[in-house]
């Protein structure tokens, strides 16, 4: 079971739901793909530090899922009603937490939600997204909107559908 992809643990992780979130499992296999791509194991990358699941939405699946794996993780939505299990509700574009708070922030579908949807509104989340990273920290983004932005990805699938942006080392404000 050690060695077996994330991607896969969560395919029983999900066997008792009701549905199966395959735009999750969909998420996983591409960030396996681009950890692969990228030259490091993204079990090992995602216990290194803590990560932050940016509009984790109402389940909080990708969430509860990281943390039951031992993932240091925290969810952020607007919905008042999370059921995840470290839930803290705020708008995506002013988070609560200091400076380089975090190892690796993930977003799945936040720019689908109504609020995001005008095409500026990746380039309105990078900057919060920036000040909490670590330097040398990572975006990982999937997106069925619009997530093209003035910052190209270090990695990208699908003409701009799952996307990996990295801090700098230096940690200068931008992203590669």
């Amino acid at each position: 079971m050690q060695n077996e992809s994330i991607a896969k643990r969560f395919m029983d992780y999900c066997s008792g739901f009701p549905y199966f979130p395959v735009h999750i499992h969909g998420f996983l296999l591409n960030f396996e793909k681009a950890a692969g791509e990228l030259g490091f194991d993204l079990k090992e990358f995602l216990n290194q530090g803590k990560v932050l699941d940016l509009g984790c939405g109402v389940d909080g699946v990708l969430t509860n899922y990281l943390i039951d794996s031992g993932c240091n993780a925290v969810g952020v939505d607007s919905s008042p009603n999370s059921y995840a299990k470290n839930v803290i509700r705020s708008d995506a574009r002013t988070l609560p937490f200091q400076d380089s708070s975090f190892r690796v922030v993930t977003s799945l579908a936040l720019l689908t939600d109504p609020d995001f949807e005008d095409s500026s509104s990746l380039d309105q989340i990078l900057p919060e997204v920036i000040r909490v990273l670590q330097p040398g920290g990572h975006f990982v983004l999937q997106d069925y909107g619009n997530t093209r932005s003035t910052t190209r990805p270090i990695f990208e699938l699908g003409d701009g559908y799952f996307q990996v942006f990295q801090k700098p080392p230096q940690g200068d404000g931008n992203l590669t």
